[in-house]
């Protein structure tokens, strides 16, 4: 799974959970075509309903201080 994916894919949980579908729209209007394939299947896929709020944001900062490829 790429970072850029996990990141939609917590994203996408976050802002569903505060009901904000533009930004879910804008988040997956940044990813290549590749990430937004990948991001999508994690959608479809993976079961984070039970994921607790503390824990997605959890996951969402470590994946803060993952650098995108080219950065460094």
């Amino acid at each position: 799974m790429t970072a850029a994916a996990e990141r939609a894919l917590y994203a996408a949980v976050d802002w569903s959970r505060r009901q904000n579908g533009a930004a879910i729209r804008e988040v997956f209007a940044c990813l290549s075509d590749t990430d937004h394939a990948e991001a999508v299947w994690l959608l479809q896929n993976v079961d984070l309903d039970g994921l607790a709020d503390d824990e997605l944001r959890l996951r969402m900062l470590g994946l803060a201080a993952v650098p995108p490829p080219g950065i460094f």
